[in-house]
């Protein structure tokens, strides 16, 4: 088996409740568009964020560490691969229609990771039998819980923090107000000067909220996390190594587990965390034919 462990930052820039799930600036949560940014979106990026706010995150989830058949490979062409979910993924609650709140699956599910040479590229579909997107609002019950995020083996909120750089939540907001007021000072356009005095505002509020023993859900989250595992089961895996890089074969038939977390999520800068590994089955290549 080889086994890629990834992590970083993700940006995903979504309405939060009160808001309806397709609101498009954030008018009642505690996210929210603001000049001269575009609208909300709430797809999942991975790589190649949008609108990105300073001093927020690199957002980038990468091969961090491979292991084959239990034993490290530091040097495998896979470590620092880019790790990608393609096709415009969204966490699909729709308001509680879908799915309550931390009960989100991602649609669609497709996993990409590029690089050393070696391309991989695997989607989930909803029933392995059906082998086809189908409308979220379509989907069976059963089928919709195995890609729900999973309750058994939380992540700590110690190995939330460590990953985000946190080291009390009222410390990172406090650090965070003070980095918006000196970038405020060096920018002129008025739209972009209201952008950065809205999350000030937004900011204070959070804070004064602090100061009055009054919790906040920003707070909260940012050492909560959600656990995903599930297996990836779709026909057609792509396994591209043209230059037979893989001391293996990698077989594209069984399905691929995958476990990971997101969490950590930076209401101001839009960004939250990803962690988790993808187990490929391995066999080994087939001895050349003498002749």
């Amino acid at each position: 088996m080889l086994r890629l462990q990834f992590e970083g930052f993700f940006q995903c820039r979504l309405a939060t409740d009160p808001d309806p799930a397709d609101e498009s600036r954030g008018v009642s949560g505690w996210t929210f568009a603001v000049a001269p940014e575009p609208d909300l979106d709430r797809v999942i990026r991975l790589q190649n964020p949008v609108a990105v706010r300073f001093p927020g995150p690199t957002v980038g989830v990468t091969v961090k560490r491979v292991t084959r058949h239990g034993d490290a490979a530091p040097d495998h062409p896979l470590v620092g691969a880019r790790v990608n979910l393609l096709d415009a993924p969204k966490f699909e609650g729709r308001s509680g229609i879908v799915a309550e709140d931390a009960q989100e699956p991602i649609d669609p599910f497709l996993l990409e990771i590029v690089g050393g040479g070696i391309t991989l590229r695997r989607e989930d579909f909803w029933n392995r039998r059906l082998p086809q997107r189908i409308p979220i609002a379509e989907v069976n019950p059963i089928d919709l819980a195995r890609r729900q995020p999973v309750r058994d083996n939380p992540v700590s909120v110690a190995e939330v923090f460590e990953a985000v750089g946190v080291a009390t939540p009222p410390t990172f907001l406090s650090q965070r107000r003070r980095q918006l007021e000196q970038e405020l000072v060096g920018v002129p356009v008025a739209d972009q000067r209201a952008g950065i005095q809205k999350r000030m505002a937004d900011l204070d509020f959070v804070l004064g909220h602090l100061q009055h023993g009054i919790g906040d859900i920003r707070l909260g989250i940012l050492g909560a996390s959600l656990v995903y595992r599930f297996e990836i089961n779709g026909p057609g895996a792509v396994v591209e190594d043209p230059r037979g890089l893989l001391t293996g074969m990698i077989n594209p038939s069984p399905p691929w587990p995958v476990t990971f977390w997101m969490g950590g999520f930076d209401a101001d800068a839009l960004c939250g965390f990803m962690r988790g590994n993808l187990d490929l089955p391995v066999q080994p290549k087939p001895a050349p034919e003498l002749t």
